[in-house]
């Protein structure tokens, strides 16, 4: 669900259905949970966390493979990739010269300067095209957004066994475990460094692949689905 505020429900009208109905609420991670107002889930509330497609779960992972120095933004640009690339530009590019940095499409004016600092637009894929893509990354790069209520894509890279390095602004914090699945950071420095390190130390990159492979598989569907059954059906 959204982190929806009570206001909204006068705003939109939905109180009297809201009351008639007592829905119970169900979130996909503390962050929502943490977020929900006594107003807005008086009925209750339970998190229960997301699920990722098994195509995810399912890809073989090649343990020793080691992709190029690229690492990946596959969110939305609004969702402060600004404050991203000012890190890359300022932080990364200039100690890992043959790193890459690439990142969607949406509202970013594409220009001369990200390219000359190794800033690539992706082009947007098929689901499996995207799978297929992501297996070349080293990394997902993303500072977080307060608008995030579940941020399914870094969960897909973590059961890819791709490491997130995050502020863990909104709910990433719920996808990354520190040191095991990619890195919370507390500054833009941080953010830098532990880029780097992926980039740049293949030993240490592969030591944490292994790490996240040891949990890829926690919470998948099965996990999930007797969550859902032993909250609401037994």
């Amino acid at each position: 669900v959204s982190n929806q505020p009570f206001e909204k429900f006068l705003r939109k009208k939905q109180l009297f259905s809201f009351l008639k109905h007592k829905p119970y609420v169900v979130t996909l991670c503390n962050y929502q949970y943490n977020k929900r107002s006594f107003l807005t889930s008086m009925f209750g509330k339970k998190m229960i966390p997301i699920a990722v497609d098994p195509k995810f779960l399912n890809l073989e992972i090649d343990l020793d493979y080691l992709p190029k120095k690229k690492v990946i933004y596959n969110i939305r640009s609004n969702r402060n990739l600004d404050w991203l690339i000012d890190i890359w530009c300022k932080k990364i590019f200039p100690y890992s010269k043959d790193s890459e940095l690439y990142i969607t499409p949406n509202i970013i004016e594409y220009n001369e300067s990200l390219k000359n600092n190794n800033i690539f637009l992706r082009n947007i894929k098929s689901r499996s095209e995207m799978i297929n893509e992501m297996k070349e990354y080293r990394a997902l790069t993303y500072i977080g957004h307060k608008s995030d209520i579940f941020t399914l894509t870094c969960e897909e890279a973590v059961k890819m066994c791709i490491p997130v390095v995050t502020f863990g602004i909104g709910s990433v914090s719920d996808r990354v475990i520190h040191n095991k699945t990619g890195f919370i950071v507390k500054s833009d420095q941080e953010f830098g460094e532990y880029t780097l390190k992926i980039l740049d130390d293949d030993n240490f990159y592969l030591s944490l692949k292994k790490k996240m492979y040891a949990l890829r598989h926690k919470n998948d569907w099965n996990d999930i689905v007797d969550m859902w059954i032993k909250s609401f059906l037994n």
